[in-house]
């Protein structure tokens, strides 16, 4: 943030942050299965993966590095 405070760079194919990257994709994919990011019994969800980005994050694009 403080050599790229408006985030203009894309990270995703840094090695310095593939740990924090897949931690953040396991949280997403954990919301999207759980259909909510607060605690609780599972919800229903939508279900439409519109998003290229959920799609890839389903399906572990982001588990390893790229």
């Amino acid at each position: 943030m403080v050599n790229d405070p408006e985030e203009k760079v894309n990270q995703i194919n840094n090695p310095e942050y593939a740990g924090r990257i897949r931690e953040m994709a396991a949280r997403v994919k954990k919301y999207i299965e759980d259909g909510r990011s607060t605690p609780g019994a599972k919800a229903a969800n939508d279900g439409g993966n519109s998003w290229k980005q959920i799609t890839d994050i389903m399906s572990g694009l982001y588990a390893g590095n790229r």
